[in-house]
């Protein structure tokens, strides 16, 4: 499939029917790994990406990232955008308040995966 090209109905449905009753790959995937396991991975992964993962930066470095963002100018536009996005008016949950139920829903979730 070619990235970013738009598929047809037909073949979003072929698709569809094809994975209809498959187990997803993830199903069952919690709490796989013991915290030794874990341990190491984290030790492996450090490192890769940023030299720096896992290590304060230095005053130097927020030197040079601070001096990146300085004296950037943006749009008229962009700043609307900014200003907009910041009063929240784009968000679904906009003007709207979580029913007391749906906070206790949360709230039981929330500590459920804390113990895990």
């Amino acid at each position: 499939m070619k990235k970013g090209s738009k598929m047809s109905e037909e073949q979003k449905r072929k698709i569809s029917k094809a994975k209809k009753g498959l187990k997803p790959w993830n199903k069952g995937k919690i709490g796989v790994y013991s915290k030794a396991t874990k341990r190491k991975i984290s030790e492996a992964l450090k490192g890769r990406k940023n030299p720096n993962y896992g290590k304060p930066r230095s005053k130097e470095t927020k030197r040079k990232i601070s001096k990146t963002m300085k004296g950037r100018k943006f749009s008229e536009e962009t700043k609307r955008k900014m200003s907009e996005a910041k009063k929240g008016k784009n968000n679904p949950m906009y003007g709207k308040y979580h029913t007391e139920e749906t906070k206790r829903k949360m709230s039981k979730t929330l500590k459920t995966r804390k113990k895990s």
